[in-house]
């Protein structure tokens, strides 16, 4: 049974009900793909995502204001989900590709809504892409329960230093973070404090780096 998610955010049904069939051909119904449509402010739709678990990738459509459903672009949105997730894949899925800056850091790279309809050849390797970076995201998830694993058998053993147990602590955050969601509910208090520690995860990969190095 599927249970990762690919969210594809979208303000047009007609464009929901297109590029939703097309990006489960794209990833071989792997995956469940997600469609929603954006919510007026972006405070709204970042606490209307903490509802969605295992989420493992974001396609976003560029335009989100078109309709003025949404007060904000794609790009502003995304922007937002990057500070909070700074390693899950995100893209832009745009028919005009011209209109993304090509400075953008914050995506994988940009989707032209072209390539559904372009050649096979083409969608195979749009496909291959996508697929790559879902595999990457999902090393550095297992990367981080082998080291979560060796902080917990080194305490059962002797003592961890200070960083290793504030190492320890975020990595236990972050795999307890969706039974807290599930159990306790999206509360002001825990939204805070999952942002603050998605805040802390490029810190502790860097501080695992350097561990691994002395």
């Amino acid at each position: 049974m599927k249970s990762e998610k690919i969210i594809y955010i979208e303000d047009e049904q007609a464009s929901i009900d297109t590029y939703t069939r097309s990006l489960n051909r794209i990833y071989d119904h792997k995956y469940d793909v997600i469609p929603i449509m954006p919510k007026q402010d972006i405070s709204d739709m970042l606490k209307h995502l903490e509802n969605f678990e295992s989420i493992v990738s974001y396609i976003v459509d560029e335009r989100l204001n078109h309709t003025g459903i949404a007060t904000y672009t794609g790009s502003e949105l995304i922007k937002s989900i990057r500070y909070l997730d700074s390693k899950i894949p995100i893209y832009i899925l745009t028919s005009n590709a011209a209109e993304i800056p090509a400075h953008f850091g914050d995506i994988e790279f940009v989707i032209d809504k072209h390539e559904f309809s372009s050649t096979e050849d083409i969608r195979n390797e749009l496909a291959k892409k996508l697929l790559r970076h879902l595999n990457t995201y999902n090393d550095i998830k297992s990367e981080r329960a082998i080291r979560l694993d060796e902080l917990l058998k080194k305490s059962v053993e002797t003592e961890l230093s200070d960083d290793e147990k504030k190492e320890f602590d975020d990595l236990n955050f972050l795999r307890t973070k969706s039974i807290f969601l599930e159990e306790q509910g999206p509360s002001i208090e825990l939204r805070e404090e999952l942002n603050k520690q998605n805040r802390l995860l490029s810190e502790i990969e860097a501080q695992l780096k350097l561990i691994e190095n002395h």
